[in-house]
């Protein structure tokens, strides 16, 4: 696919039972104008891989999803670390494999980031499932605000060492998970702000977050949701 506006990156890992529901919400976007999905699986052992390449093999032959399989398991960060590099979109997004978005998530986080001429668009909202991790158009959904820093509308925040640092170290004040943001896919990697160069774990991320937190020229809030969390017993259970 020539010049996509976005690349949505989904890394995989046994999560067979849920990644269609995770792909198509991806694929049926408002968004109008060219993006792409990049998937990658870090040697899922439920079949996943295979499945993807059944079910959307339309797809990927149009080059609408490129489907990669790592050789041996990297870990989550270091598929993610990969999929940047893979990825030709002006803006990346991170979709875990078990949860989804709604139809206007990518429109949305477009169109802010334009406005502002943003090197990252974070989401301070979004939708939890019941606990039962069941997704269907009967679902209820939990409205999650976590962040004390509430806006009403999408606004840039201050360009504040002082500020910018005291967001990332107020936990409790700060949902910070990088699947909640939008980012320039140059700023990232022109900072070199890849993921592997962390490690994995909570600490890791937060590591990540430090950095683009401190870096990024126009940092944007918006209370806009985008992103359902799925509760998943792999969330609790499994590691990559």
């Amino acid at each position: 696919m020539d010049n996509p506006k976005i690349s949505v990156l989904i890394p995989l890992y046994n999560r067979k039972h849920y990644i269609a529901q995770c792909v198509d919400s991806a694929l049926n976007q408002t968004f109008k104008k060219s993006y792409e999905i990049i998937i990658r699986d870090n040697c899922s052992n439920d079949g996943g891989f295979e499945f993807v390449s059944e079910k959307y093999s339309k797809q990927i032959s149009k080059g609408k999803i490129r489907l990669y399989k790592n050789e041996e398991n990297i870990g989550e960060f270091g598929s993610t670390h990969q999929m940047f590099k893979d990825s030709a979109g002006k803006y990346v997004i991170i979709l875990h494999a078990d949860d989804m978005y709604i139809p206007q998530s990518l429109e949305s986080l477009y169109m802010t980031a334009e406005k502002f001429n943003a090197d990252v668009v974070h989401s301070i909202q979004f939708l939890n499932s019941p606990k039962d991790g069941v997704i269907n158009d009967d679902t209820k959904f939990q409205l999650m605000r976590p962040e004390q820093e509430f806006v009403d509308k999408a606004t840039v925040m201050p360009n504040d060492p002082a500020w910018r640092f005291q967001e990332i170290i107020n936990a409790s004040g700060f949902y910070g998970d990088t699947q909640y943001s939008f980012f320039r896919r140059d700023f990232i990697l022109s900072n070199d702000l890849l993921f592997d160069a962390f490690g994995s774990g909570s600490k890791s991320r937060k590591t990540f977050l430090l950095p683009w937190l401190m870096l990024a020229k126009v940092y944007v809030k918006t209370p806009v949701v985008h992103y359902i969390r799925r509760y998943s017993k792999y969330k609790i259970f499994e590691r990559q």
